[in-house]
C-alpha cells in the first residue's frame, strides 16, 4: 500500500477567493433520509404490527393495527409530495 502524500500546511495568509456561479454568497445541502416501508406489516407476512416510539401496539398480533400503519403512511401519502412541492416553488431545480 502506498503512502498517502498529502500537503499539511494550509492556505495561511492567501485564502482562495470562491466565486459561485450567478454570485451566490451561500451554499446549501439538503439531505433527506427516506425510510417508510420499512416498517413491519402483518398483511405482508409479518408476525405483527409495528409499534412507533411512545405509541403502544394496542393490538394482539397478528392482527394489522390501523392507527400505527396510518402513521407511517403519512409520509408517503402527504410529506414527500409537500416536499417535492417547496422545492420546486423555491426553484430548486435538481429536485423538479
Amino acid at each position: 500500500m502506498t503512502p498517502l502524500n498529502r500537503d499539511f500546511i494550509g492556505y495561511g495568509k492567501t485564502i482562495p477567493r470562491v466565486r459561485w456561479p450567478k454570485g451566490a454568497r451561500l451554499a446549501l445541502t439538503f439531505a433527506i433520509n427516506y425510510e417508510a416501508g420499512a416498517e413491519r406489516s402483518v398483511p405482508f407476512g409479518d408476525q405483527g404490527a409495528e409499534t412507533y416510539g411512545e405509541f403502544p401496539a394496542y393490538v394482539t398480533p397478528p392482527k394489522r393495527d390501523l392507527a400505527i400503519e396510518s402513521i407511517f403512511e403519512y409520509e408517503t401519502r402527504c410529506v414527500a409530495r409537500r416536499r417535492r412541492g417547496l422545492m420546486k416553488r423555491y426553484s430548486f431545480s435538481s429536485w423538479t
